[in-house]
């Protein structure tokens, strides 16, 4: 796991005029936050502790979800790439797509990215002959 590098995160007091100005300060907070800080968050009922904590996390799922696609985008080209390989590779004389193990195999790797489509990346190639 990478963290971001330690920038200079301001201390102190910090007033807002707004709810919306809280959520925008705790954004930016959240931003800086590598992992591992202790914020002390103090002030009377209704000063914006809350809203503050949700800026933070609204931060965090902005870039987990940056994250969870750029990690899909990578799986379904390593799928891809390995459906193409086993559509040019031959064995024994055919396509290696065309072996029942390799298509189970692409079909559970398809299933884990959530394609489970009525026509697999692979359709079109007779099963493997017995």
């Amino acid at each position: 796991m990478t963290t971001k590098p330690q920038a200079e995160i301001a201390t102190g007091d910090w007033q807002s005029g707004s709810a919306q100005e809280t959520f925008a300060l705790g954004e930016r907070l959240g931003s800086q936050l590598g992992g591992g800080e202790i914020l002390l968050l103090d002030g009377p009922l209704g000063a914006g502790k809350t809203v503050f904590v949700k800026g933070i996390a609204a931060a965090f799922v902005a870039e987990r979800v940056g994250l969870a696609a750029q990690a899909y985008s990578s799986a379904q080209r390593c799928l891809d790439l390995t459906v193409e390989w086993c559509r040019n590779r031959e064995t024994f004389g055919k396509p290696l797509i065309s072996r029942q193990q390799v298509q189970n195999t692409l079909a559970e790797m398809a299933r884990r990215l959530g394609k489970d489509g009525p026509r697999p990346p692979y359709a079109g190639h007779p099963p493997a002959s017995r």
